[in-house]
């Protein structure tokens, strides 16, 4: 998960801090939060103030800092998701998930998702209004779909 906002690192640093089995791992120039919840293992990284990574792969969140870092290879500028981190004023939330599929396994409220593969998701504040601005977009594969 990428999150957007205004993050207060120190505090919240201090607060994954006290959790069970916490560690902190150098991953270039950024720190891999990891600390148990629930049995589980969840890893967290500030990209910077305003740009966290989280999952309980550590792996992914490595794979995001190397990424966001330019030390891996990104989607190319014309890919539909090329440009999810990139900042637009007003927004507050950004989210984007890839492979569907798994995320919907057999549930039938995400049957919709198992077709697709990636989500988008941005929620901002409309200019000079009271109001938000919200846009979801959804990436499926080029396929021909035929019913019996």
């Amino acid at each position: 998960m990428y999150a957007y906002g205004r993050f207060n690192i120190p505090k919240l640093t201090a607060i994954v801090g006290g959790s069970t089995d916490f560690e902190s791992q150098t991953c270039g120039a950024h720190k891999v939060l990891s600390w148990s919840d629930k049995g589980k293992r969840t890893n967290l990284c500030f990209i910077n103030p305003t740009l966290a990574v989280m999952s309980q792969d550590e792996q992914l969140v490595q794979e995001a800092i190397t990424l966001i870092d330019g030390k891996a290879k990104g989607l190319s500028s014309d890919q539909s998701f090329a440009k999810m981190l990139m900042h637009r004023k007003g927004r507050f939330l950004s989210i984007q998930a890839n492979n569907l599929a798994a995320l919907a396994g057999a549930n039938p409220q995400f049957q919709l998702f198992s077709q697709a593969e990636a989500l988008q998701l941005e929620i901002g504040q409309l200019n000079g209004a009271n109001g938000l601005d919200c846009a979801l977009a959804l990436k499926a594969p080029n396929r021909r779909w035929r019913s019996n």
